[in-house]
This record gives C-alpha cells, structure tokens and sequence, in this order.
C-alpha cells in the first residue's frame, strides 16, 4: 500500500516506547508486543479503511484497544451534533419562553434543571414538540443534519457523499463494509 494511503495510529504513551504498537490499516509497522500470539496483529486487522485505533500495553500486556476514526474526524462529529443538539433545544425552549428551575430536593437527587415557562407562553411552549419541529423541517434543521451526515461520512471515507446520496447506495456501501469485516 503507498504510504499516502496509511492511516497511522494514535498511540497512548504512558510507557517505554517498546510497550506500543505503532501501525496502519492492514499492518503493523513494529514494535510490536503481546507475546507472539497474534492478537496485536488480528486487532490491528480489525480497523476498517479510513480509520485508526489504539493498542496500550503496559508491561507486555494488552490494556486497550479502541477504534477512532481520527481526531478530527471524531471532532468535526461531535461538534456538528452538538450544533445539531442546540439549535434543537433552543426552538424547544426559546430563552424568552422558559425560565429554567430546579427545587433543592430534585438538585439533591441529581436532577437537571427544567424548563418552566414564563407566564403568557404556556399554551405556544406545549406546541413546540420535536414531532412538530421535525413536520416542519426548517431549512436550519436540514442543514445542521446534513453537517453532521458529512461528518459521519467522513468517518467512512466517503469523500464524495452528498445529501442527494441515495438510501440504497449508503446502505450497499455499509454492508460491504460489514462483509468485509465478518471476512477478515
């Protein structure tokens, strides 16, 4: 495989470097550890194409192994799903709307603050309903779920996945993936 195409791992440094396994999709660029019974290297054959994962070993032994799709892959998820998340919460429970409350015996057991609303928006509160939001579909809401379809796709490599990406060719491009993975 040409180097351009390797994913290189991420790898956790709490020990000497011979402790880590350092490597790329489909390989193993050493050292590599775990007392020659293979396991480091069936790990790192369970990585799909676009990702990386961590080995930790610590004193010969196998601690951790996690798969990631990249830093930034992983964060440009999670930062598009808390967009997602907060556009939602805010047409939910409009500042102007809601005061947020909590009684001391529901913050002694933990609780969240709640939404309350505000005297003369009881009845347009009750409306504002996920069902609802989602019948309507505001444009700010197509286009925060297609950023964070992007995102996702990125995870897969998928470079060239658009929002008019059909059903049909997501799903055949994830069961190939899951084929190839029952397949390794």
């Amino acid at each position: 495989m040409p180097l351009a195409g390797r994913r290189a791992l991420q790898v956790e440094r709490q020990q000497a470097a011979e402790d880590f396994v350092v490597g790329h999709f489909r390989g193993v660029v050493g050292p590599v550890v775990g007392g020659g019974d293979g396991l480091v290297e069936f790990l790192m054959r369970q990585i799909q194409p676009g990702g990386a994962g961590v080995v930790e070993v610590v004193q010969g032994a196998l601690l951790q192994f996690r798969f990631m799709a990249g830093q930034i892959v992983a964060e440009n998820i999670a930062a598009a799903a808390r967009r997602l998340n907060e556009l939602r919460e805010n047409w939910l429970n409009p500042a102007e709307w809601v005061d947020w409350v909590i009684t001391p015996e529901e913050e002694k057991a933990g609780f969240p603050r709640r939404p309350v609303a505000k005297p003369g928006h009881e009845a347009e509160l009750k409306k504002r309903t996920l069902t609802n939001l989602y019948n309507a579909r505001p444009t700010w809401l197509n286009l925060a779920h297609q950023a964070l379809d992007k995102a996702v796709a990125a995870a897969y490599d998928w470079f060239d996945y658009t929002p008019e990406t059909p059903d049909d060719e997501i799903l055949r491009r994830l069961l190939a993936l899951n084929l190839q993975r029952a397949t390794a």
